[in-house]
């Protein structure tokens, strides 16, 4: 099966797309900070301890924070523009997320991009299980 396409986002930069993971969403995700998992370990291990960049999502986007753990190579989505965008998007416990980190060819530069999966489409997935 192909990797999910960030279908419903607009006017992010161009670059090389990297499907990153999908999440269920917990309580903690969205109101202490949502944990980059998967492939991000790879892409975000070339950057700084702290990154500022900026997440889009199909009805807003913000500057954001991720700032790794210490001693591990875990980044997390954190700061008053995380809070904003699960505000905006309406992010509840539960809810399903994709993500992808876009990287400009000829720079260091990333943007990140998330969007919800619609109910329909994961319950679509479960019948194929």
């Amino acid at each position: 099966m192909a990797n999910p396409q960030p279908e419903e986002i607009q006017g992010y930069p161009a670059g090389d797309i990297h499907y990153q993971f999908r999440k269920k969403l917990s309580n903690a995700d969205i109101n202490d900070g949502l944990p980059l998992v998967g492939d991000a370990v790879t892409i975000l291990s070339n950057f700084n301890e702290q990154i500022n960049t900026r997440l889009y999502t199909p009805y807003c986007n913000h500057e954001v924070t991720l700032t790794q753990a210490h001693s591990t190579s875990t980044y997390t989505l954190t700061g008053k523009g995380w809070k904003d965008i699960a505000a905006n998007d309406g992010l509840v416990e539960g809810l399903e997320v994709d993500f992808w980190a876009v990287t400009a060819a000829n720079s260091n530069q990333l943007c990140l991009l998330m969007q919800v999966i619609p109910m329909k489409k994961i319950i679509y997935a479960h019948e194929e299980d």
